[in-house]
């Protein structure tokens, strides 16, 4: 009977005391998105696009921890294309603009940790669910330095999960609806206060159509800076 009493008292102080030491922090910060290419007559450039989240963080150990997050990330990119004859250029400009939902789980490991200062490398997955997107072409024409013709279109991107031959046919500008990632990231804790630097890579082709040529890839890329506050 002592036994079991024993038994129960620590099976209730547990997770009681774990819980305790559970945090939620909230996260605001910017970083570059970018895309690999492979095998594709395009020059593709970055853009810096805002991000914010709320990341718990349950405890296992001293020293190891587990982070689950939800998030938003703007992710896109430029690209340009030039074609010119001498006294005539063409010039092709896009811009792609991505809204994402983000669900991070990662496996945290504290490094150091020394008078209110911590310093922990996490690492893990994300999972990047589309929102919403839009493709903007623009597109100029140039004769003897002077620009004779310049025209703009937007269109709304579609995240397309699987392909349906019932559903309306994907355009090359529509994404896949969920992006995979491998997600690392550092973190500097001081008091309340969290500076993070992370990066995220694509596992996937983003495109939800890739064409003819299966040889052919666009996987995204992320490096972001954050700064949390712990809310509790």
């Amino acid at each position: 009977m002592k036994g079991y009493v024993t038994f129960l008292f620590f099976a209730l102080i547990f997770p009681a005391g774990l819980f305790a030491q559970v945090q939620l922090n909230s996260y605001v910060g910017a970083g570059t998105s970018y895309v690999t290419a492979k095998n594709l007559n395009t020059s593709f450039m970055p853009i810096i696009r805002p991000n914010a989240s709320f990341i718990t963080t349950f405890p296992i150990t001293s020293r190891i921890a587990i982070q689950l997050g939800m998030g938003y990330t703007a992710k896109g990119y430029h690209t340009n294309q030039t074609q010119d004859l001498g006294y005539t250029k063409s010039v092709f400009v896009t811009t792609t603009n991505l809204h994402l939902l983000s669900l991070p789980l990662l496996l945290s490991y504290k490094i150091t940790d020394h008078n209110d200062r911590q310093f922990w490398l996490d690492g893990g997955m994300c999972y990047n669910l589309f929102l919403a997107g839009t493709t903007a072409y623009d597109f100029s024409v140039y004769d003897n330095g002077q620009r004779t013709r310049h025209d703009r279109y937007t269109y709304r991107v579609i995240g397309r999960f699987t392909p349906s031959k019932y559903g309306q046919t994907p355009h090359s500008y529509d994404v896949n609806g969920l992006d995979v990632t491998l997600r690392v990231q550092a973190r500097y804790v001081w008091k309340r206060y969290t500076f993070m630097a992370y990066y995220e890579h694509g596992m996937y082709d983003m495109r939800a159509t890739i064409g003819d040529d299966a040889t052919t890839s666009l996987k995204s890329r992320y490096a972001g800076v954050a700064i949390g506050y712990k809310l509790f």
